[in-house]
């Protein structure tokens, strides 16, 4: 989509149109890559600059225990101040964000690269590819996908010798989200075993 800004003209007061350029969302730039929405979400966070944000979609006058977050991958503030992107909402007030034509440039140039990271670091240990695998097989069997925090929480039930920053390096969510939801998972166990040190 052509972005557009409106432009005066100091000695006639006009006011006319100038092109920002030719701007994209982060799924349709990985659909130009050939990629899909997760993989192209991966590689913009191996660069830096998107970031895991947690966002309460709770309703109101819900109890505590009913709580509901997603989370979203958004660009960085770093990444928007820098004119890479910029984050928006649609009309019903949901978040996305484009692409400029210069983010676009920048990611060109460092795509191959991050791709070849990510693809090392996962083949790097066997444990790893294995883990990467059967999560693999065990999404592709089920009718709905799952979310970050069911991977997380699937290899760790599955693959408990895994480090966080495998984990994270599996399933693409950052190591401080990874961490987020290890440590919810450790708080809804007690909460349901009683904590032992009573």
């Amino acid at each position: 989509m052509e972005y557009t800004t409106e432009v005066t003209d100091h000695v006639t007061g006009e006011i006319s149109e100038a092109s920002l350029g030719e701007w994209m969302t982060i799924t349709e730039y990985g659909q130009r890559r050939g990629v899909g929405p997760r993989k192209v979400r991966n590689v913009l966070s191996n660069l830096g600059i998107l970031q895991d944000e947690i966002e309460d979609c709770t309703p109101r006058g819900a109890a505590f225990n009913e709580r509901k977050t997603i989370t979203r991958r958004r660009l960085t503030p770093k990444a928007v101040r820098q004119g890479l992107g910029k984050r928006l909402f649609s009309i019903n007030r949901r978040p996305f964000d484009v692409l400029s034509p210069k983010g676009q440039e920048w990611i060109d140039q460092r795509w191959d690269g991050a791709v070849r990271t990510i693809d090392v670091e996962t083949v790097s240990r066997p444990s790893m590819l294995a883990a990467k695998h059967a999560l693999e097989a065990f999404t592709a069997g089920r009718r709905y996908g799952l979310n970050p925090e069911g991977k997380v929480l699937w290899l760790l039930h599955h693959f408990k010798d895994l480090q966080q920053v495998e984990i994270s390096r599996i399933t693409g969510a950052s190591e401080r989200m990874v961490s987020h939801y290890v440590r919810r998972n450790r708080l809804s166990k007690l909460g349901q075993h009683g904590d032992p040190g009573l």
